[in-house]
């Protein structure tokens, strides 16, 4: 089931529509967790600053949900048009404890450059229903404020890296250990822990070596 999600031909296509990129691989990928009542928050961030092991600043996320996210057990915030404004880490981290609701809804002290398309700085949230998928570059602003439902929010999220992705050996990140490469070189030459899936842009589909048969 894991790999279907992975190499699964929506996600793949859509990733490579909005990228305009013909090739993607797999960066990583996580398990979400917030359980009814105390699933704990996440705080404002980008997420492509803290993979520095790669470059550019590209890759995009599918982000699967188990169980419907919805604004009361924690659904994911986003600032439309943040992916343009560059590196703003340092800033969000800045930004103070975020386990309310409240803490979501304005962000204060920043202003996007001028030749930005959007410089609205609004905080929106994005709730996603099980059996969607939402897509997010990586470096668009987002968190998420604490579950305070009855109701889990569990989800999946894979990282994809466009076909223009290279090594950078400066930096550090626990996916590193699986890299075998010298600085600056593709990481479609990777290996077997990044997965390519999409080529010419088309979808791979899963490897006969991985597929489960009944």
């Amino acid at each position: 089931a894991w790999e279907r999600l992975i190499y699964h031909p929506a996600v793949v296509r859509g990733i490579s529509q909005l990228t305009g990129h013909a090739d993607l691989q797999v960066w990583h990928d996580q398990i979400q967790y917030k359980p009814a009542r105390y699933g704990g928050s996440t705080h404002w961030h980008q997420d492509a600053p803290l993979w520095p092991i790669i470059k550019p600043m590209t890759p995009v996320s599918a982000w699967i949900p188990l169980d419907d996210a919805t604004e009361d057990n924690g659904c994911m915030w986003m600032v439309p048009g943040s992916h343009k404004w560059g590196n703003q880490i340092e800033f969000l981290r800045t930004q103070g404890n975020l386990s309310l609701l409240e803490n979501f809804k304005d962000l204060q002290g920043f202003t996007p450059p001028a030749d930005a398309e959007i410089r609205e700085v609004a905080a929106r949230p994005c709730p996603v229903m099980r059996g969607e998928v939402s897509f997010h570059h990586s470096m668009t602003w987002h968190g998420s404020p604490f579950n305070q439902s009855p109701r889990p929010r569990r989800a999946i999220a894979i990282h994809y890296m466009t076909g223009a992705a290279r090594f950078d050996q400066s930096g550090e990140h626990l996916m590193k250990q699986f890299v075998e490469l010298p600085d600056n070189a593709p990481m479609a030459e990777a290996g077997p822990h990044f997965p390519v899936v999409c080529r010419n842009g088309e979808p791979v589909g899963v490897p006969e070596r991985l597929r489960v048969t009944s």
